[in-house]
């Protein structure tokens, strides 16, 4: 559902539009605005799961006999990795 929305843009944003339109790289200064919003809103999901991510690794604790040779053979065989010591 569309609805209409009054905006305020500065000189450099309108002057922006102008050029993406008369580049040929959108029709409408409201699909300039629409690419511009959904990347926005890409990259808000990827910080939320990002953080989410990094919230689950710090209530996961932590492993007190932590071997990094041990999660690089697991990462290796996970990903058919051969490595010739």
């Amino acid at each position: 559902m569309e609805t209409k929305k009054t905006i305020s843009l500065d000189k450099h944003f309108e002057e922006f539009i102008t050029k993406s339109i008369n580049n040929g790289s959108y029709n409408s200064a409201d699909e300039v605005i629409q690419a511009g919003l959904g990347l926005l809103e890409e990259e808000e999901n990827k910080r939320i799961a990002l953080s989410n991510a990094l919230k689950e690794g710090e209530d996961s604790g932590f492993i007190l006999d932590f071997k990094p040779e041990v999660l690089l053979d697991e990462l290796h065989k996970k990903h058919g990795i051969k490595i010739h010591h």
